[in-house]
């Protein structure tokens, strides 16, 4: 199966190597809630909310960054 092409997401001029802050945002197939167990909510989550599986994988792995990558730090995520 061919996967479909994307469009250029990197502006080419930039030197992603120096230091800067980004934005990152993950997207779902079809915008399924995949990360917590909530009706009442579709954009964001309140910090009361219990995680899924997938949901307390992904917290762990955030957390995991600045262990991993002792120049990278995660200033917030939501």
């Amino acid at each position: 199966m061919e996967l479909p092409k994307r469009k250029q997401n990197r502006l080419a001029e930039y030197d992603y190597s120096t230091p800067n802050a980004y934005f990152i945002t993950v997207c779902t197939d079809n915008r399924r809630n995949l990360f917590w167990n909530s009706v009442e909510t579709a954009v964001d989550r309140p910090e009361n909310v219990p995680l899924t599986n997938i949901g307390r994988i992904v917290q762990q792995s955030i957390k995991y960054i600045s262990k991993h990558y002792s120049m990278i730090s995660v200033d917030h995520y939501v």
